[in-house]
C-alpha cells in the first residue's frame, strides 16, 4: 500500500506512513479532489517538510558542538602545553642561574641593598659554593652578616679574608668597624700590631699609636736628671714608676720626671684619641752620685801672721761647710766670705755638699798664727 499523501511504501500492518507519518486510510477516501481535502493534504505536505528541514539541522547542531568542544579541547591542550614548556623553561632558566655564579652575586647585592638580608646571604651563599675562593663574595657575606648583626661570623670571614690577602684594606676595615661596634679596642691594636701592610697601616694610621719617647736615653747617671716623655700630637701619656705597667688610672705626664739615686724604672703608655693604646715603654736610669772632690783651700798649712784669710772654692751649684779644730757637717758653719785666721794653732777643716746631696771628704789644714 502507498501513502495517500507522499506516496510512500506503508508496510502491511502499519497504521501510519513511515516518511510522513500520515495515517493510513482504511477506507477509500471518495472525494479526493475536494478543496478540504487538498488544504488538508497541503497543510500535511509542509508540516512534512519543517520536519524535513529539522531533521536536516539537527546533524549540523551535533557537528557544530563537536567543533565547538573540539576547539576547547585543542586549546586546553595547548595551554597545558605552554605551561608545560614554562615549568621547564623556568627550570632551566633557574638551574642556569643556580649554577651562575655572576648572577648569584648580582642578586645577593640587590637584595642586600633592599634590606632583605636573608635571601641576601643564601645567594652569597650560592655564590660560594660556585666559587669558594672568591673574596669578593666573601666580603658581601661578611656586610650581610654584619647588618645582621652576626658579628661572630662576620668577623671569622673578614680573618679567612686577611689570613689569604694581607693587603685587604676593605677587610681590615670592616673588622676595625666590628671592633669599634663592640668597644673592643684592645683587638684592634692587636689587630694593626699584627700587620705588616703598609698600605693598610697608613689607610688606617689613625688606629694605630705610637709608643711615647723618652729623653734622655735610659743608662747609667751620675747625676740625678730629669726625664722628659713626648708623644703624637692629640695623644695622651700615662706613666708609672712603682713597677707597674700603666694605664688610664695612672699619672698623666704633664712635667719631667725627677730620677733618685739608685734604680729608676719609669713606665710609659700613650693613648690616641680614638682610645687605641700604645705599647708599654720601660726605661731604666741607674743614678749612681759620687761624692764631689775635696775643696781646694788656700792658703796651705803654715805660720802666719794675725789677720790672714783662708778662701775655699766652692764649685757652681755647691755649698761649703768649715769648723775650727773639728770635724765639719753639714750643720757646721756655712763657708761665704774668706774666713780670717785666729791666734795660736788651729785646724781648718771644710766639706763641700753638691747639688746631689753628696758631701766630699774634708780639706784639712793647720795654721799657726803668732801675733
Amino acid at each position: 500500500m502507498k501513502c495517500r499523501i507522499c506516496g510512500a511504501e506503508i508496510p502491511n500492518g502499519e497504521l501510519r506512513c513511515p516518511v510522513c507519518h500520515a495515517e493510513v486510510q482504511l477506507v477509500p477516501d471518495y472525494n479526493y479532489n475536494s478543496v478540504e481535502y487538498m488544504l488538508k493534504q497541503q497543510n500535511i505536505q509542509n508540516k512534512l517538510k519543517e520536519e524535513q528541514e529539522k531533521k536536516q539541522e539537527i546533524p549540523k547542531v551535533k557537528k557544530k558542538k563537536k567543533s565547538v568542544w573540539k576547539g576547547i579541547l585543542i586549546t586546553l591542550l595547548i595551554i597545558v602545553g605552554c605551561v608545560i614548556l614554562a615549568f621547564f623553561a623556568k627550570y632551566y632558566i633557574d638551574n642556569k642561574n643556580h649554577n651562575d655564579f655572576d648572577y648569584q652575586m648580582r642578586m645577593s647585592r640587590e637584595t642586600y641593598d633592599s634590606k632583605n638580608y636573608a635571601d641576601a646571604l643564601e645567594y652569597a651563599k650560592q655564590a660560594l659554593r660556585l666559587n669558594p675562593e672568591s673574596l669578593e663574595a666573601k666580603l658581601l657575606q661578611a656586610s650581610i652578616l654584619m647588618a645582621q648583626k652576626d658579628y661572630g661570623t662576620a668577623k671569622q670571614t673578614l680573618r679567612s679574608i686577611i689570613g689569604t690577602d694581607p693587603e685587604n684594606i676593605e677587610a681590615y676595615g670592616d673588622l676595625i668597624a666590628i671592633f669599634e661596634m663592640e668597644g673592643d679596642k684592645d683587638s684592634i691594636k692587636n689587630l694593626m700590631d699584627d700587620c705588616e701592610s703598609e698600605t693598610v697601616r697608613t689607610s688606617y694610621a689613625d688606629y694605630i699609636c705610637s709608643s711615647p719617647a723618652f729623653s734622655p736615653a735610659e743608662g747609667t747617671y751620675k747625676t740625678k736628671i730629669q726625664v722628659s716623655l713626648s708623644a703624637d700630637e692629640g695623644d695622651t701619656v700615662y706613666y708609672t714608676t712603682d713597677g707597674t705597667d700603666p694605664t688610664e688610672s695612672s699619672t698623666v705626664y704633664k712635667n719631667p720626671i725627677a730620677t733618685s739615686e739608685g734604680r729608676n724604672e719609669i713606665r710609659a703608655i700613650a693613648i690616641n684619641e680614638k682610645g687605641i693604646k700604645s705599647d708599654v715603654v720601660l726605661h731604666v736610669y741607674n743614678v749612681t752620685l759620687v761624692r764631689p772632690n775635696p775643696p781646694a783651700v788656700t792658703p796651705a798649712s803654715g805660720d802666719y801672721t794675725a789677720g790672714t784669710t783662708i778662701t775655699v772654692t766652692v764649685p757652681s751649684g755647691c755649698k761649703a761647710y768649715y769648723a775650727f779644730d773639728a770635724t765639719p757637717t753639714i750643720n757646721s758653719t756655712l763657708y761665704t766670705v774668706p774666713v780670717k785666721m785666729t791666734s795660736g794653732t788651729h785646724i781648718f777643716s771644710v766639706i763641700i755638699q753638691d747639688e746631689n746631696g753628696k758631701i766630699s771628704i774634708p780639706t784639712s789644714e793647720t795654721y799657726v798664727v803668732n801675733n
